[in-house]
């Protein structure tokens, strides 16, 4: 089922670990995707999620949302987040998993009580915000590995000849992380 597969896995048999077994039915789960149901992973994220649940014969009630977020600006997808977080507390949510750096970075500043208060697990995160997360006790997960190196190794076999790279960045926290680590990885200069 490939890489999310797998990394979902890892995470559900890790979560049967943190949360506690009870004699409860069925946990509430929120599962908040950075982008939206049209992507082609979304889906074999969602499966991946139930699958691992089930592997480990934990009942659980997975309600997925998404952030949309090459949609919505900073403002408008902490306002999206903060509706997501208020229709999981009135599920009585007990657990949120999120994917992707966006996901977790605006769930983490959205000003909603509900990430202090429940336990959060992220995945395929890139670059977890460190001094944000240094507010949260309850915050743990997987961070995704940086291929800039591949990346690089590929352009160069493609393109032999070029010996120039344009970096085109965002100023986003993402934006800049992501191209310091690129830079910086490979001894480049602006």
């Amino acid at each position: 089922m490939g890489r999310f597969f797998a990394r979902i896995y890892i995470l559900v048999v890790f979560l049967v670990i943190v949360l506690p077994i009870s004699s409860k039915e069925t946990y509430n789960i929120l599962f908040v995707q950075s982008y939206t149901e049209n992507d082609t992973w979304s889906e074999e994220l969602n499966d991946g999620l139930r699958k691992g649940f089930a592997d480990a014969s934990v009942s659980a009630k997975i309600t997925t949302e998404y952030l949309n977020s090459r949609y919505w600006d900073k403002d408008g997808e902490e306002e999206v987040m903060r509706r997501i977080c208020r229709r999981a507390a009135d599920r009585e949510t007990e657990l949120i998993v999120v994917s992707n750096d966006e996901a977790l970075y605006t769930l983490m500043i959205c000003g909603d009580s509900l990430p202090y208060n429940v336990p959060v697990v992220f995945l395929d995160v890139e670059f977890p915000n460190a001094e944000i997360m240094a507010d949260f006790t309850n915050i743990t997960g997987l961070t995704s590995p940086h291929p800039y190196d591949k990346l690089l190794e590929t352009a160069q076999y493609i393109f032999p000849n070029r010996k120039n790279v344009v970096l085109l960045s965002e100023t986003t926290f993402l934006g800049k992380k992501g191209g310091g680590r690129l830079l910086k990885n490979n001894g480049l200069i602006l």
